[in-house]
């Protein structure tokens, strides 16, 4: 069910298999424990999301917390991080799980995950000598892209966008092929990728936010629910 060979997966393809029933089961076990005398929760949670989170596993939570709470009516959106801070101070949304600069953490976030934020490349992609640099970039609303348009803003060096992509996916596909080079978060690095030698962006955490006039308790639950997934 294991391998040890270096640079394989650890995991032989059967071992996969049973891993996926084993994480069935430990999620099964751990909402049966949680249903036991469980508050009757009703209401009405709006949760905005960044896309990393989905693919973080905070589906699953949203899943289970479904299955416990099955009157509490959650409705998600997945945005970019700027569009979710404006929906949240419009009281358009309950709560948020979002990216942003370490030195942008407010009071009331809670913090759950930090990363490293990479100029990347593809192994095999020559940049251009001259002063343009082709940039795989995220839309308009993407706070990499404004904090790299600022930076190289009167340096005599001009990012070209060269594709637009709201999908993380899409920018990491683009970066493989060899169009250019991206910012992306290091957790979203891929063989075949290299880290390019540019001005270095800040760090970048994962934070909770759910102002105070939304601190009821079936928000409260699905918050701490989203805490000990993430955290």
């Amino acid at each position: 069910m294991l391998q040890r060979k270096p640079g394989q997966d650890l995991f032989t393809p059967d071992g996969k298999h049973l891993l996926a029933y084993a994480e069935k089961i430990i999620t099964l076990h751990n909402e049966a424990l949680l249903g036991i005398n469980r508050p009757l929760l009703r209401g009405q949670v709006r949760l905005g999301i960044t896309e990393d989170l989905v693919t973080l596993g905070l589906a699953n939570v949203l899943g289970s917390y479904s299955r416990l709470y099955p009157q509490v009516k959650v409705r998600t959106v997945v945005e970019q991080s700027l569009v979710l801070e404006r929906q949240l101070e419009a009281d358009a949304l309950d709560m948020i799980v979002v990216q942003l600069f370490k030195d942008q953490i407010q009071p009331e976030d809670q913090v759950v995950q930090e990363d490293e934020l990479l100029w990347v490349k593809a192994t095999d992609y020559n940049l251009p000598s001259d002063s343009e640099i082709p940039f795989i970039a995220f839309d308009q609303n993407c706070f990499y892209r404004q904090w790299a348009a600022k930076t190289f803003a009167g340096t005599g060096t001009r990012l070209e966008v060269v594709l637009e992509c709201a999908s993380n996916a899409g920018v990491v596909q683009a970066v493989l092929a060899g169009m250019g080079v991206a910012l992306i978060a290091k957790r979203h690095l891929k063989p075949g990728m290299e880290q390019v030698l540019l001005p270095a962006p800040p760090n970048i955490v994962f934070v909770v936010r759910t102002p105070n006039r939304s601190q009821q308790a079936h928000v409260r639950v699905l918050q701490d629910s989203i805490l000990q997934a993430l955290q």
